[in-house]
């Protein structure tokens, strides 16, 4: 009995590597377009020192939609100084807290927003004054927002990450600092201290 030659097969090994790379490069696109842009928006970097209890406050000049907005300007009073991106849902969230907060305390208590982040709510353009405007609308911010037109970057009052926030005595004194979103009653603690 005679045996039928053998045909030699062709190798599948590069199909199969060529397969897996494709799939591979496409969950690496899947992957930056569901991570990466949101990656790019984090702080590039906070300051070098960050601001602690008991430093001097550095002054800041913002540009809102209605004027300029300065540290000078709430010499003997509190101020509560908010570094935010647009597109941050912390932020979103804290808006309000913070706006009620500017009405509880009236006069003795001044809260100011400041953009920190580069990137408007789609977080890759450029953020602009109408992502302001629409922030401020969108989520009750009834308090000044803007941009610090000294040109600091980082920002002095930015820590590691949105919102940082930074609680000024009257005597210009930084009081408390943190980031992320905090309680209503721990702020109040904080304020009710610093006012004393």
């Amino acid at each position: 009995m005679s045996r039928k030659p053998q045909v030699p097969r062709r190798g599948s090994g590069p199909i199969v590597t060529f397969a897996i790379l494709a799939v591979l490069a496409v969950l690496a696109v899947a992957y930056w377009r569901l991570h990466g842009s949101q990656a790019a928006v984090t702080p590039v970097r906070a300051p070098t020192k960050l601001l602690a209890v008991g430093d001097t406050a550095p002054p800041f000049d913002i540009r809102t939609p209605t004027g300029e907005v300065t540290s000078s300007q709430f010499a003997g009073k509190a101020w509560l100084v908010e570094v935010f991106a647009v597109w941050c849902p912390h932020c979103q969230r804290e808006a309000p807290t913070l706006t009620d907060l500017q009405k509880k305390y009236g006069q003795r208590l001044a809260v100011i927003g400041i953009v920190g982040s580069p990137f408007g709510f789609d977080g890759t353009t450029p953020v602009s004054a109408g992502d302001v405007t629409k922030f401020a609308s969108d989520y009750s911010a009834g308090y000044p927002l803007g941009f610090d037109v000294t040109g600091a970057n980082p920002n002095p009052y930015l820590r590691e990450g949105y919102p940082s926030l930074t609680l000024v005595a009257p005597d210009g004194k930084v009081a408390w600092a943190g980031s992320g979103e905090v309680e209503v009653s721990a702020l109040e603690a904080r304020i009710n201290a610093a006012l004393k």
